[in-house]
């Protein structure tokens, strides 16, 4: 089930870095505003300038006996070591991401679209396996993440909570209580854990609305696809794995839905629902195949209603 239940202690998506409670968290504060306000193709031209400067290589730079190979008949070849080029960069972005994603709900939405699109083209390419000089044409995903698309809430409030936070995402308490719409929940809650999912759960009893528990925890996805066509929950919340399950299965549908809100509590390894290893490919591709087609469709059938994101 991939990251439904349980947190990860492995690294962030491909194994390659492991997020420190030591890290130099003074160096890297100065270095993560770089990524939130990264564009995507910057990121990706990162790896296009890297394999340009390689292209270009001198035959000179062969006489380093450090990159050079001797074949049995004397004769001298360059020896190119793409692992010791490419690791640090990739690690460094890695890092870099893991360091943004920590306190992603304090900045603004600007850079909360930035964060969130650099994550989502990183996790594209890894799936697709896009190597790095691949035409940024080619990557394409839409529509392509920009400050409107997201709800600011307060980072800060008084008492900081989940439910302070979600009631800056709610349009009306009034239509929340008497939300009509099966399958199709007013708010929906993307949580790295079954259990954080009820833990939230938990601080927002006082919204007094039905909730919907989307999460692998003693609950069936045929039940849960049942509950959904039967009844209209005001909130939803659970696990990206088992989101994606469900609106593949045709049980949850986002033509209705005004938030997907991003919790972003950090486990005990200070990894969120976007960086846990366990949760972070599926909540992208959840993003990706779930909820960027839905705010495209809505901006065509509904303008006035629009599908918000949001870090709570």
């Amino acid at each position: 089930m991939g990251g439904d239940d349980l947190a990860s202690d492995d690294e962030f998506l491909t194994g390659n870095v492991v997020a420190e409670e030591d890290d130099s968290d003074s160096e890297l504060e100065t270095t993560k505003k770089s990524v939130l306000q990264a564009s995507t193709v910057a990121v990706i031209n990162d790896d296009d300038d890297n394999n340009r400067k390689r292209k270009n290589v001198k035959d000179d730079d062969a006489s380093d006996d450090n990159d050079v190979i001797v074949t049995g008949g004397g004769s001298k070849k360059t020896k190119t070591d793409n692992t010791k080029e490419q690791q640090p960069k990739t690690a460094s972005r890695h890092k870099l991401l893991l360091q943004a994603g920590r306190t992603i709900e304090e900045e603004s939405t600007e850079k909360q679209a930035s964060f969130l699109w650099t994550a989502l083209v990183h996790y594209h390419k890894l799936q697709t396996g896009k190597d790095s000089t691949a035409n940024t044409e080619e990557i394409v995903l839409q529509p392509k993440l920009q400050a409107h698309h997201f709800q600011k809430t307060s980072a800060a409030s008084t008492t900081n909570t989940m439910e302070s936070r979600l009631r800056e995402c709610i349009p009306s308490m009034k239509l929340l209580k008497s939300w009509k719409h099966r399958q199709s929940p007013m708010i929906l809650i993307v949580c790295l854990s079954a259990r954080r999912a009820v833990q939230v759960l938990g601080e927002i009893k006082s919204f007094k609305t039905r909730v919907a528990k989307l999460f692998a925890k003693h609950l069936s996805k045929e039940q849960q696809a049942e509950w959904l066509k039967e009844t209209a929950f005001g909130i939803a919340v659970g696990t990206p794995h088992r989101l994606l399950a469900l609106c593949e299965f045709r049980a949850l549908s986002l033509a209705y839905t005004r938030a997907v809100v991003l919790d972003a509590h950090q486990d005990a390894k200070r990894f969120t629902v976007c960086t846990l290893p366990d949760t972070a490919p599926h909540c992208m591709q959840f993003l990706y195949q779930c909820v960027l087609p839905a705010m495209q469709e809505r901006v065509k059938k509904r303008p006035k209603e629009p599908l918000k994101l949001a870090f709570c």
